[in-house]
């Protein structure tokens, strides 16, 4: 919160796609809301649809990571890999960190 300002990003209903070896996507929607704390504003919440592209890396022993050049997701597979759980943290001059976790789909 260098610049006095709180971005509270919310994901609901994702669809990750891993692709391949090295490609996955995830589709969706998010619901962004800022809070401006010098003058204690908050903006109107704003939700956009998105499709990020991202390169998939299998680390081994149930580790993952995934990443489109400034979102980078880290984490972990369970042992039946049925769920996965990824922290998520932006690599340009933001600060954000965040969790995803997944289920399959039957």
């Amino acid at each position: 919160m260098a610049d006095g300002v709180n971005r509270l990003r919310h994901f609901a209903d994702l669809e990750l796609v891993i692709d391949s070896g090295s490609r996955a996507s995830i589709t969706g929607e998010w619901l962004s809301v800022t809070h401006r704390v010098s003058d204690q504003t908050l903006e109107q919440p704003d939700s956009q649809p998105f499709n990020l592209a991202l390169s998939y890396t299998d680390n081994g022993n149930g580790r993952v990571s995934l990443s489109n050049g400034t979102l980078h997701l880290d984490g972990f597979f369970s042992t039946d890999r049925n769920q996965l759980f990824l922290r998520q943290a932006d690599s340009d001059d933001t600060e954000s960190l965040g969790l995803l976790l997944a289920t399959r789909q039957p």
